[in-house]
């Protein structure tokens, strides 16, 4: 079933919460209780095969409430990591409270994302393990990752500085992050975007260093959204909603003749208090002249929902989270900067059917 009808189902069984994870800018709707390498037409299920021989070894996730996890280890300690395009790679102080920072070692760490490292928060992942796959030296703010009200799934996130460096892939459909020992070179970028095109993808280029931004369409209007692959549901800022004709979704409550509207409250990482979101129904979402249609998002003030320490950057009118990107077969080349998604839709199976 896809997740936007497995939303409606259980927005109807119980009340909810809407959990926004702004530390870290990884936001969760938690419900309590080569040179010679050539282009090729590719069927879904050998897509990875066929990235294996582009030098992609894969990680395989799981999707909790739509929020991508993978099972790592650090220094043999067990730990799960969200992946989130809208933060730099975190670990919570209590995991992370045996990792040495750039102060105890005395050193600064010049990073390809971020540029030198020297904050005395900053602590190096010398071991990390994802899936099977060992990364060394690798970096991460060492930060509470909690919200007020519930219980997160997950110590740490692997955001943007992380899916930078190791040149990943991130396959939203069919639960993959694939990662790359080194740059693809022109050779194999060009392949694997003929692969892409000849077996039904197109594509949009994406912007901004600190998050990743796209031009689209939502009712007929023009929007900047942004990808948060971290968030269950994706969102629209309540200043856009008149302008966009958005339909609240509404609900009869028994012994009333008068429908109410359905919402939720959002808390922050690294923030108190809580803010209303209400879920609202877009009739169509228009990408690189791909329309999708009958959405579902959630409506909150974006700014109140901006990470702590990101405040001062510019926030989108919207964001496109796993609810929306998994079912349009989409992935995400961090190493060009490109959203690949099906042209026509016909949903690869995932672990929302």
């Amino acid at each position: 079933m896809p997740a936007k009808k497995e939303l409606l189902s259980s927005i109807k069984k119980r009340k909810q919460f809407l959990t926004v994870f702004l530390l870290s800018t990884c936001w969760y709707w938690y419900a309590p209780p080569l040179c010679g390498f050539a282009a090729e037409q590719v069927h879904t299920n050998s897509l990875e095969n066929y990235l294996k021989t582009l030098r992609y070894d894969p990680i395989a996730f799981r999707y909790k409430l739509n929020c991508p996890l993978v099972d790592g280890q650090i220094g043999g300690k067990k730990c799960v990591f969200a992946v989130s395009t809208a933060s730099m790679t975190k670990i919570d102080t209590s995991t992370g409270r045996r990792l040495k920072t750039l102060k105890d070692l005395g050193a600064t760490m010049d990073d390809p994302f971020v540029g030198r490292l020297t904050n005395a928060s900053v602590v190096i992942m010398d071991r990390l393990i994802l899936d099977r796959i060992e990364f060394s030296n690798q970096p991460a703010e060492l930060k509470p990752v909690d919200a007020d009200f519930v219980h997160l799934p997950f110590e740490g996130m692997l955001g943007l500085d992380f899916l930078y460096r190791n040149f990943c892939l991130l396959d939203c459909a069919s639960e993959r992050l694939y990662v790359r020992g080194e740059k693809p070179s022109a050779a194999v970028s060009e392949a694997l975007a003929e692969t892409l095109s000849r077996s039904g993808f197109t594509n949009v280029t994406l912007r901004g260093h600190f998050s990743l931004a796209l031009d689209a369409r939502v009712n007929g209007q023009n929007i900047e959204m942004a990808l948060h692959t971290g968030s269950t549901l994706s969102l629209l800022d309540a200043s856009e909603a008149k302008r966009l004709d958005l339909q609240t979704l509404k609900r009869q409550r028994t012994g009333s003749l008068i429908p109410t509207e359905r919402t939720f409250l959002t808390a922050n990482i690294g923030k108190e208090g809580v803010h209303k979101t209400r879920i609202v129904k877009v009739n169509s979402l228009e990408v690189a002249g791909v329309s999708w249609q009958t959405l579902y998002f959630g409506v909150m003030n974006l700014k109140d929902a901006q990470a702590e320490d990101n405040e001062k950057s510019h926030f989108p009118q919207g964001t496109l989270a796993s609810d929306t990107l998994a079912p349009q077969d989409a992935l995400i080349d961090f190493a060009t900067r490109k959203l690949w998604f099906a042209r026509q839709t016909v949903p690869r199976k995932h672990g929302w059917d």
